[in-house]
């Protein structure tokens, strides 16, 4: 298929229309939240480098200060390869666990824009999302600022609307800032299947009721997308075509995307 057939085909436009829709929650100021697990920094990861490929002036902050492990400051040289700048912890990639943040971030916070978008990774629970307290007075300012709350529903902590629930309202007070959008992030890491995303939906829009807080999408992975994204759509749902970026040591590695 030719690229002007590409992009003429059905199919590519649903695909086109479901991702931006999504990218529709997106802010000048994007920050991700969530519970250990949720897939918090990989989305980060793919928020960045989907923003990336729409300006060159594109960054992410890594305000991950109580995990030394999956950071999004441990991808600084792909993230560099894409035009993403990186700042974070001052040991950040060194898995010592006492780090500090590097100065300049409340500035870049301050003069995110369209142009310039900025993604915050921030730590998971209650405990990592404190860290973002020191920057509530900059989010609260800022015009165009989106706060994702990630949520995994295979984790055991968040298996349930009404845990999940509380998660993220944990979040919110002890960072100061209100989760503006929901994104489903469903996922059991290489053992994920179409059902995995699919009995997800339920219990995410259960979620958003007794919540109040719109959802935003809901991550697919690259392999299972041609699969699931019809059954989202028709759920009224957006869907994010997500690829695994973060990985443990031991794991294969490939950012050619």
């Amino acid at each position: 298929m030719t690229p002007q057939e590409k992009a003429e085909s059905p199919t590519h436009a649903r695909r086109a229309d479901g991702a931006l829709a999504a990218e529709a929650s997106f802010g000048a100021l994007t920050v991700v939240v969530g519970h250990y697990g949720s897939g918090k920094t990989n989305l980060a990861l793919n928020i960045a480098l989907l923003l990336a490929r729409r300006s060159n002036n594109a960054s992410v902050i890594d305000l991950d200060i109580v995990n030394p492990y999956f950071r999004t400051s441990d991808y600084g040289n792909e993230l560099a390869a894409s035009t993403v700048d990186v700042l974070g912890p001052v040991y950040g990639a060194s898995n010592l666990d006492s780090p500090s943040l590097m100065p300049g971030i409340d500035v870049r916070i301050r003069t995110a824009s369209k142009e310039s978008p900025v993604v915050v990774d921030v730590g998971g629970d209650p405990d990592g999302a404190r860290a973002l307290a020191r920057f509530e007075p900059q989010l609260a300012a800022h015009r165009d600022c989106a706060v994702l709350g990630v949520v995994n529903f295979c984790r055991p902590e968040t298996a349930a609307p009404d845990d999940a629930l509380a998660v993220l309202r944990g979040i919110e007070k002890a960072s100061g800032t209100r989760v503006t959008h929901l994104v489903c992030n469903t996922h059991l890491k290489d053992h994920t299947t179409a059902e995995t995303v699919l009995d997800a939906l339920a219990p995410l829009i259960e979620l958003s009721t007794a919540s109040g807080i719109p959802v935003a999408f809901v991550c697919v992975p690259r392999s299972l997308y041609a699969v699931v994204h019809e059954r989202i759509a028709a759920s009224g749902l957006s869907t994010l075509l997500t690829d695994v970026l973060v990985t443990a040591s031991w794991e294969p590695h490939d950012w050619t995307l």
